[in-house]
């Protein structure tokens, strides 16, 4: 979605200069319905400014506008591209002058945007107009770039957006995400970047304080460079991520990743993957992060859970939540983080498998190959926990070419178990 975030910015610049043609003494609200046709010739958007409208050009211009609304151009599950419940704009007169847009202030109060990515990879905000807007191109220039371009043209000192919305689709995978209750504070030296963001954004019931920095956007890359850390409360889970971000169809991100909690378990458990014999652990994970709103890759990791340290890969689903796993380790210090006495004496384990939450919030465990140190096991198993007085229920389907049940049993109740082979569904 190059840039699709920023088009309500562009949106704004149009507004302001059909705006600022007119003197500052008139009634500006005669002069909504030349405003949106400005609008639509420039942008190829409807845009409708169904509040009270104002204007002031001396002694720094400023525009002033109530509930605005962007029509999608696109018919799609959003009726609306954005709306906007206020506007206020601040600008410095002297860059004017120059031919350059300063917005010294700029406050957004509960915008909402809605971004669909279509079955073939289009989106609802793409027009023509803005193609061209966005190039630094007018219609007459098509086939050569504008000197200086708009992008460079504009710059935002300070952007304070106040109880804002972000609703994103994807059509192919019918799934939704949003984004609520963003108050965010926004510097961008000029349209094309860098961006600099801090604030808090909601999403599903969680709040995330955000710090991010961007690079420059450009006509010849479909990616832009972020540097960005995010503390999720109030979990207290930090992420941290250092790559680029593809703006080009479906979102999607590249790079070093970090993710820090001080307790898996109850992170699992939000992810709806629950187990009694998890213990309270802190877990550290790093690798390199490749991801879309679907799915998402972690490879070359480095993982602590409390003493444990791992290496391998981790693959997984979002929606409904599916873990891929391919981890080993010389290290795995199990007793510090499960709940399983036996498993503290494994001194060196390999782990393939798929980890699933499943319906009545029991977690399988399938295609699993595990290895404990000399013992070899393959099959699936899911647990249910207990429901209220109910007893937590584990379901068995293993193999073993060799299998010591005494390295597995407390001495108490192994009754001098025999080696052999095992094969077991329960």
């Amino acid at each position: 979605m190059k840039r699709g975030l920023i088009a309500l910015f562009s949106i704004i610049v149009v507004l302001v200069a059909a705006l600022l043609v007119v003197p500052s003494f008139f009634d500006w609200n005669q002069y909504k319905a030349q405003a949106s046709a400005m609008i639509k010739e420039k942008s190829g958007l409807d845009v409708a400014l169904n509040g009270d409208l104002k204007i002031a050009i001396f002694p720094a211009p400023y525009a002033y506008v109530v509930d605005v609304v962007v029509k999608s151009p696109k018919a799609g599950k959003y009726e609306n591209l954005a709306t906007l419940q206020r506007l206020d704009l601040n600008l410095a007169m002297g860059p004017l002058l120059s031919g350059k847009v300063d917005f010294t202030s700029i406050e957004l109060v509960k915008p909402s945007i809605f971004i669909e990515t279509f079955a073939d990879g289009s989106q609802n905000w793409k027009t023509a107009e803005i193609d061209a807007l966005m190039a630094g191109k007018s219609e007459e220039q098509k086939t050569e770039k504008a000197a200086g371009g708009m992008m460079d043209s504009i710059a935002f000192n300070k952007v304070v957006i106040s109880d804002g919305r972000i609703a994103l689709y994807n059509e192919n995978g019918k799934v939704e995400q949003v984004f609520e209750n963003i108050d965010l504070g926004l510097k961008a030296d000029t349209l094309s970047g860098p961006f600099a963001v801090d604030g808090n954004i909601a999403l599903s019931g969680r709040t995330m304080k955000l710090t991010a920095k961007t690079g420059r956007l450009s006509d010849d890359t479909s990616s832009v460079p972020l540097n960005a850390e995010v503390k999720v409360m109030p979990d207290d889970v930090q992420l941290k991520y250092s790559g680029v971000v593809d703006l080009d169809g479906a979102f999607g991100v590249q790079g070093e990743a970090q993710i820090v909690s001080p307790n898996m378990a109850t992170l699992l458990e939000q992810m709806g993957i629950a187990s009694t014999v998890l213990k309270d652990a802190p877990l550290d994970a790093k690798g390199i992060l490749t991801a879309s709103a679907e799915k998402f890759s972690f490879r070359n990791a480095a993982i602590a859970i409390g003493d444990g340290r791992f290496e391998g890969a981790v693959d997984g689903d979002m929606n409904p939540m599916k873990l891929k796993l391919d981890l080993k380790s010389n290290q795995p210090a199990f007793g510090s983080f499960i709940d399983i006495p036996e498993l503290a004496k494994v001194k060196n384990v390999s782990f393939k498998g798929v980890l699933a939450a499943e319906s009545g919030g029991a977690t399988s465990v399938r295609d699993m190959a595990l290895k404990l140190d000399d013992t070899q096991l393959s099959g699936a198993l899911v647990f249910k926990p207990g429901a209220e007085n109910a007893k937590p229920m584990v379901a068995l389907n293993l193999a073993s070419e060799r299998f010591d049940a005494n390295k597995f049993m407390s001495q108490k109740s192994s009754g001098g178990g025999a080696k052999g082979d095992l094969k077991s569904t329960l």
